[in-house]
């Protein structure tokens, strides 16, 4: 995600730095109503109205809400209900469509019927599927019929009555039983032919534990979430990155952008109805307190030595909001060992740092030439703009970049695969460590035409050869950092066939700045993502929709995937504005052509970039195909044959044998030696897991290469 704008509540000051990015938002705010609430809670007409508005005062497309947005609004909500086509029938599609002209004014007028109406049908149907439920695992199923399961909602329509209904659904039980059967039979490297009733009555009773408690829990879905999904499938018309985000979303944003948060420290997920604890964060209260342990469950939390609320079979989400909390305040967990006993632990909530959000770096030697190579991973943009001596992304990775030059470094690694993007303002100065000055963005909006984003500073901090991997998962500012650096010719771009093609930006509004003489304790409208300027490389092209090509193409497991901007249903289009003047670094005037045809070849010979490249396009054939065999004879052949063909992927081949990796922990310091312990351990797996990382592999040789072209230049 990408934003040049924050939140503008009250406990929210901007920092001076960053004013400069929301300029015309005095003039929006002059647009929107200021709306009077005397009551809680908030009303969602107040809401839908808010929303509306700013839709169209903020966006940077210029759209507007009338019939073809109801008519498209329609479409988008009612896949968001019933996404693989399981529960709404045609006869339901039909009375929905009554409304596909009249979304845009009910949004106007803060009277959401359709919302209402739909929201209580998928209730209804749901319903109805768990009495399926319950009548269908009741008796086993015969295995031995010969017949399938279309799962792709792209193949099928909505169901036509309730007859087909129950058929599906009768397929749908019938594969999940079959297909656990299985897992519990090779789990105790049992043969699952003949049938054994003692497996399949086990299957049969977790599939219908696990689809009833879903089904249900969906059924309480509260009427904010309800709210919140019918705005943000509606607000897709405009561009898929406009989103509403309700008050606890916006908390989980903060902490993504951030990379810390306030609560126990504690990774927590679900599992057969209870919130258990997945991880336990090093450093945080939990781990201090070394009382919680990961595969414990919650069953009760408690505020200070309040009353206990039981959280069994609520969901993850909402539970959090129960044992998250202020720093310094006291939660009490009720909780459940895995052995069977129950024990109440009391937490002093404190601020967590998530360790894994942050950017690392590694020495990589050659052990041919004894070169030593730079190599840092940044996961995600992040700036704590809240905190002056907060994290920042590109501060981190000036400091990484400091660090490694110390050990005369002959080449640098910037790996931005998998990195979704996040603060603008620091992919403008992250790209400037590697230029002396010039232009790195342009951005254009709808109020204020182009403005140009330079090199915040006229220093170089890394001047010798350098490299960027892309996986099509990079998007937003690891897109800005890429092109600006490959329109410089300062670095090569390596990875998959093209970047995600995120090429917009958005402001986060606080929704509650729009709400005068509110009560103490009024419920917050929560937060408005907005897509209100398109982002421009210096040559005048844009990444919108196209993504960064790379300069070396490699193999990448994610090609077969449909990841990208242009894979959304209204993604804005790729066009282009004017140039920039600027000045070429020209690789250090190597023939770039030269090292990929080098390239080239090494692929060419690599067994395991084969591997990758005739799974790609194995996968490639079954795209789109999610039919299930529901004979278990066909389906045990299945499995096997997928097996096999992924088997050779999974090998762990030691990609970077000619290379060492060297610790970097000893310019840390560590509050005890059981922290140390920790990033010990947790170095040691990320060594392990790019040692098998061929792309990486290749990235040094092409890095070798650089410098053995840029010597014969010299």
């Amino acid at each position: 995600m990408l934003f040049d704008a924050l939140p503008t509540n009250k406990e929210r000051k901007m920092k001076k730095s960053l004013k400069k990015y929301i300029v015309f938002v005095p003039i929006i705010i002059l647009i929107i109503n200021i709306v009077t609430i005397n009551s809680k809670p908030i009303p969602e007409k107040t809401l839908f109205r808010i929303i509306q508005q700013g839709l169209e005062a903020w966006h940077y497309s210029g759209k507007k809400i009338d019939d073809y947005f109801s008519e498209t609004g329609l479409k988008e909500y009612v896949s968001y209900l019933d996404y693989n086509k399981r529960y709404f029938l045609q006869s339901d599609i039909t009375e929905f469509n009554k409304y596909e002209d009249s979304i845009d004014d009910e949004l106007k007028e803060g009277n959401p019927t359709l919302m209402n109406l739909a929201s209580k049908r998928i209730n209804f149907r749901i319903s109805n599927v768990l009495k399926l439920i319950d009548e269908f695992l009741a008796v086993p199923f015969d295995f031995a019929i010969d017949e399938a399961i279309d799962f792709s909602p792209d193949n099928r329509d909505f169901l036509k009555n309730e007859s087909e209904q129950r058929e599906y659904w009768r397929k749908i039980l019938k594969y999940n039983v079959l297909n656990k059967y299985i897992k519990l039979t090779k789990a105790k490297k049992i043969e699952p032919l003949p049938i054994k009733k003692e497996f399949e009555v086990k299957a049969r009773a977790e599939i219908k534990k696990n689809f009833t408690l879903r089904l249900k829990r969906n059924i309480k879905t509260n009427k904010k979430d309800a709210v919140s999904l019918f705005i943000n499938s509606i607000v897709q018309v405009f561009d898929p990155h406009t989103t509403y985000f309700p008050p606890k979303q916006m908390e989980d944003f903060d902490i993504e952008m951030t990379g810390k948060l306030e609560g126990i420290g504690a990774l927590l997920g679900e599992k057969d109805g209870y919130v258990s604890i997945v991880r336990i964060i090093p450093g945080g209260p939990s781990w201090k307190q070394n009382q919680l342990k990961a595969g414990d469950k919650i069953l009760k939390v408690a505020q200070g030595y309040g009353e206990s609320i039981d959280i069994v079979g609520m969901r993850t989400i909402d539970a959090v909001k129960h044992i998250r909390g202020k720093k310094g305040t006291l939660v009490r967990l009720t909780i459940l060992k895995p052995e069977g006993s129950t024990v109440v632990i009391p937490i002093i909530r404190d601020v967590v740092v998530i360790e894994e959000t942050f950017a690392k770096s590694t020495i990589i030697i050659d052990k041919g030439s004894g070169k030593k190579f730079g190599y840092i991973y940044l996961p995600g943009f992040y700036n704590d703009f809240r905190d002056e001596k907060g994290r920042k992304s590109s501060e981190d990775v000036k400091k990484e970049v400091e660090r490694l030059k110390k050990v005369n470094i002959e080449g640098l690694i910037l790996d931005l695969r998998g990195n979704s993007g996040g603060a603008l303002n620091d992919a403008i100065t992250l790209s400037g460590l590697f230029i002396k000055k010039g232009p790195i963005l342009q951005t254009k909006n709808r109020h204020t035409g182009v403005r140009i984003l330079n090199d915040p500073d006229s220093k170089i901090h890394y001047e010798k050869p350098l490299i960027v991997l892309l996986n099509s998962l990079s998007a937003s500012a690891s897109e800005i950092v890429a092109a600006a650096l490959q329109d410089y010719k300062r670095a090569i771009i390596v990875g998959g066939s093209q970047s995600f093609g995120k090429g917009t930006v958005q402001m986060l509004i606080d929704l509650d700045r729009f709400v005068k003489n509110r009560k103490e304790g009024y419920d917050s409208l929560g937060a408005f993502k907005v897509t209100i300027q398109k982002f421009y490389r210096i040559t005048g092209s844009s990444n919108q929709y196209t993504g960064v090509i790379p300069d070396i193409i490699l193999p990448d497991h994610y090609d077969h995937l449909k990841i990208g901007e242009r894979y959304y249903h209204h993604p804005l289009k790729s066009d282009k504005i004017q140039p920039l003047n600027f000045k070429k670094w020209n690789y250090d005037n190597i023939d770039i052509s030269k090292i990929r045809e080098l390239s080239a070849t090494r692929i060419a010979h690599s067994k395991g970039f084969k591997i990758i490249s005739e799974y790609i396009e194995k996968l490639k054939k079954m795209r789109g195909d999610r039919t299930f065999q529901l004979k278990i004879e066909k389906l045990l052949a299945e499995q096997k044959k997928t097996k096999d063909d992924s088997k050779d992927i999974d090998k762990k081949i030691n990609y970077l044998k000619d290379f060492s990796l060297i610790s970097n922990l000893k310019r840390h310091s560590f509050k005890s030696d059981k922290l140390k312990k920790v990033a010990e351990d947790n170095e040691k797996h990320w060594f392990e897991q790019l040692k098998k990382d061929i792309q990486l592999n290749e990235s040094l040789m092409i890095l070798k290469d650089m410098i053995k072209l840029k010597k014969e230049k010299s």
